[in-house]
């Protein structure tokens, strides 16, 4: 038997903007795990773009101009302030994983950091941490572990820059299992001079046997 992935889409609800899709549209919605660009429209007179809120107001960016891959019916919405406001930018991290990429014993996971420039003088290291759900542990899941069941993998130089979203993907991940994965940064801290170690907020992802 031949194994045929059925392409799935996801809604863009974009309140204050417009969105981009470089992977395909049907129906209105967005082909899933491919690349989307939403661009905040022209601010209001006397005001400014802030940042992109998600459904339940989480910042996910302060980029006018922001990509990523869209795993879920997503609605975001453009943040305006006044010219006069001070926006406190902060390093935003987010993952997302698409199970059924590859037929082989793989996850794609898609990666994003923003870490502004106000923030770090440099980013030494960026990457993503995975383990199997049920070793998971709290206390354990962090760049530096002595855990044996927790892989942390650097993405090296290449990605080491202040605002990227990228795809990697990770073996040995076994049919029928749950994983629980987050992306990582470590960057230099551009008041104190010190390593500053940040994370996405942790997913889990399924893999279906084919």
């Amino acid at each position: 038997a031949k194994w045929t992935r059925s392409l799935v889409y996801y809604a863009a609800e974009i309140e204050g903007g417009t969105v981009t899709a470089h992977g395909g549209e049907k129906d209105g919605k967005y082909l899933a795990f491919a690349a989307t660009t939403v661009t905040a429209d022209a601010a209001p007179a006397g005001q400014k773009f802030a940042y992109w809120v998600d459904a339940d107001g989480k910042i996910v960016s302060y980029k006018a101009e922001y990509k990523f891959y869209i795993s879920a019916d997503t609605a975001l919405t453009a943040v305006y302030v006044s010219e006069e406001t001070e926006v406190e930018v902060k390093p935003v991290l987010s993952i997302s994983a698409d199970p059924e990429a590859m037929t082989t014993e793989r996850i794609m996971y898609y990666l994003s950091w923003d870490i502004p420039e106000s923030t770090a003088t440099s980013v030494v290291n960026t990457g993503f941490i995975v383990v199997n759900k049920a070793d998971y542990k709290e206390e354990t899941f962090k760049v530096g572990t002595t855990d044996t069941n927790v892989s942390v993998l650097t993405l090296g130089k290449a990605y080491r820059v202040h605002n990227s979203a990228f795809a990697a993907d990770k073996g040995s991940m076994k049919y029928d299992n749950t994983y629980v994965a987050a992306t990582w940064a470590t960057y230099v801290d551009a008041t104190t001079g010190q390593q500053v170690t940040v994370y996405s907020d942790a997913i889990e992802v399924y893999k279906p046997a084919p």
